[in-house]
């Protein structure tokens, strides 16, 4: 496998070969990212092909300053709002399985009794519910600290803000699910 740095000079370049190595490497996370903020696979995939059709086209204006897949990430969160502006998508509260490598799978999973399950299930939509019930901004903080494991540095880069911004809506953000959660009988997540 070809590490990132090169596959970038060649494709700044134009070689469209690195560029597709580039995409497999990192089309599971911009996927799963995109399905994440949509909640429909269908609105994630046209979201993550647009995202990778955008990178394609404006490649050059990619300075290295962040790793590629931060890069691809605010591109992924524009896609998906432009998208969301345009039809008013409204936010899916589907539960997605995924597997080892982050492809959705459906699990029967025999290590829970039934009830155990349906609890489970039930706190999975809560949650959910409750993610949805923050602003655009607050959520997707969440999702990229939570859910994508960026740290601060790469979150602000990501979305073009400043550390301290990103500490302080992660708060926010961190309260508000909080205290959603709570009314719910939710105690301990976040």
């Amino acid at each position: 496998m070809i590490d990132e740095k090169e596959l970038l000079i060649r494709a700044l370049r134009g070689d469209c070969d690195a560029f597709g190595e580039l995409v497999k490497q990192n089309q599971n996370a911009v996927y799963f990212t995109a399905l994440k903020l949509t909640g429909n696979p269908a609105d994630a995939e046209d979201a993550a092909s647009e995202t990778f059709l955008t990178a394609f086209k404006n490649i050059r204006k990619f300075e290295g300053r962040a790793r590629f897949l931060t890069w691809l990430y605010r591109i992924c969160f524009n896609t998906v709002y432009r998208g969301k502006r345009k039809r008013r998508i409204i936010v899916s509260r589907n539960i997605v399985e995924e597997d080892d490598n982050g492809r959705p799978v459906e699990i029967a999973d025999m290590k829970y009794e039934p009830y155990d399950k349906i609890a489970s299930n039930e706190r999975a939509c809560m949650v959910r519910k409750a993610l949805a019930k923050l602003s655009g901004k607050l959520r997707e903080i969440l999702l990229l600290k939570e859910l994508e494991g960026l740290n601060y540095e790469e979150i602000a880069k990501t979305l073009r803000i400043s550390k301290g911004t990103v500490m302080s809506r992660l708060y926010r953000a961190r309260q508000q699910i909080r205290k959603i959660l709570e009314k719910e009988g939710i105690k301990g997540i976040f």
